[in-house]
């Protein structure tokens, strides 16, 4: 396909979610397929929209397909998709996160990426330290 009509279709479901996200949501897997797509812009445009969509129930398959794509991506978008992942996973004080030690294996595994920039890196351990405080279940796991 055109890559000007699968932005453009990626940008008009952006400003259809404010209104009607569960119409969006049902295209949750060709939104996640467009993170593939050689086009960096379409792969950002993508992002932003799975990152309005998390909810409880998908949030830890988004993340795992995140983290999968993530391992294949390099320099400024690299660091861009783990600040992502490090936002959906945060967001709205852990509201969707209902296994923290799931979420402390997933920050270490972001933990152990080579090229991490400081902003991220300062993410992390502040999420580390977070949890820590705020989880007491998750201590003993950390």
């Amino acid at each position: 396909p055109d890559q000007n009509l699968k932005y453009l279709g990626l940008l008009g479901l952006h400003k259809l979610m404010k209104q009607h996200l569960r119409v969006v949501a049902e295209h949750k897997d060709v939104i996640l397929d467009c993170l593939e797509d050689e086009d960096s812009t379409i792969r950002r445009r993508a992002i932003d929209i799975i990152t309005r969509m998390v909810s409880r129930k998908n949030m830890s398959g988004i993340v795992r397909r995140l983290l999968q794509h993530l391992k294949g991506a390099e320099g400024d978008y690299r660091n861009y998709v783990m600040g992502r992942i490090i936002q959906i996973c945060s967001q709205e004080s852990f509201a969707f996160i209902s296994d923290f030690a799931w979420y402390i294996d997933t920050l270490l595994e972001l933990t152990v990426m080579v090229g991490t920039n400081h902003e991220n890196a300062v993410a992390l351990k502040g999420q580390f330290i977070d949890v820590l405080v705020r989880v007491r279940g998750v201590r003993k796991f950390a």
